[in-house]
Order: structure tokens, then sequence, then C-alpha cells
């Protein structure tokens, strides 16, 4: 019986010491694989994180290039518009220009036009003293003195005309 007691302690012992020894080898061989799945899971996210950062890059990168050819492209329109500007602020001042020597020449027929206008009524003025000094030195009015001007040539046109026919009637 102590056989049998010390071959069941035995049995019991050896299988608690195997109990405990399997725990230990499966605490063991599960640490090992979850250091391996921790192990793994850095490396997946450090891979992960890579691709995302190159990732990252290529789309800054790729953004970067279209904001710089939509900035090359803005700067040329603006170079086209200064140019544009430049244009039209040239021809402005060429208009300006011609306004002002439009202006001038206005302003000087508006005065030569008022002297002509000044001259014209001396002139007239003039005329009509000389005509009042004629009358009064002929003792006639402007009408009598046409009326008898008037009759002279007509006298003088007969006297020629009655001539022109005698030198006809002669030469034939």
């Amino acid at each position: 019986m102590t056989e049998i007691i010390i071959a069941i302690s035995g049995i019991v012992l050896g299988a608690v010491g195997s109990w405990v020894i399997m725990n230990i080898v499966n605490k063991s061989r599960s640490q090992k694989i979850i250091e391996e799945a921790q192990k793994e899971a850095e490396t997946i996210k450090k891979n992960k994180l890579l691709e995302v950062k190159e990732k990252f890059l290529s789309l800054k990168s790729e953004l970067e290039k279209q904001v710089s050819s939509r900035n090359s492209k803005i700067q040329s329109q603006e170079a086209k518009l200064k140019q544009r500007e430049l244009v039209l602020n040239q021809k402005q001042e060429e208009l300006q220009k011609k306004k002002n020597e439009a202006d001038d020449i206005k302003d000087n027929l508006d005065a030569q036009l008022e002297i002509v206008e000044k001259k014209k009524q001396e002139l007239d003025k003039a005329y009509r003293q000389e005509i009042e000094r004629l009358e009064v030195i002929s003792g006639l009015s402007a009408e009598q003195a046409t009326s008898r001007l008037v009759e002279t040539l007509k006298d003088e046109a007969k006297t020629q005309a009655a001539s022109y026919i005698n030198e006809i009637v002669e030469e034939s």
C-alpha cells in the first residue's frame, strides 16, 4: 500500500509536475507568439507608416507641381495684363495729347475767327464811312450813284457794240 500511495503520489506529482511544466511551456510559447505577433504588428505598422508617408510625399509633390503650374500661368497672365495695361496707358496718353493739340488748334482758330470778325466789322464800318464820304463828295446817294454807273455802263456797252458791229460790217 505504501507502494500504491507512492505510485499514486508519483502519478499525481508527475501529473502536477507535467501540468506545471506544460503551463510554463505554454506560457512561454504564448509569450513567444505574442512577442512575435507584436514584432510583426510593429513591422506592419512601420511599413504602413512608410507607405502612407511615401503616398503623402507623392501627393504633396504632385500638388506642389500643380500649384507651381498654376502660379506660372497666373504670372504669365499677369504679365500679359501688365503689357496690355501699358499699351492702353500709352494709347490713352496719345489720345490725351491729340485731344490737347485739337483743343489748342480750336482755341487758336476761335481766336483767329474773332480777329477776322473784328476786321470784318472794321472793314464794314470803313466801307460805310467811305460810301458816306463818296455820297457827300458826289452829292448823290449810293442808289443814285449806282443807277448813274449802270446808265454809263449801258451807254459804254452800246457804243462798244455799235463799234464792233461796224468793224464786222467793214470786214465783210
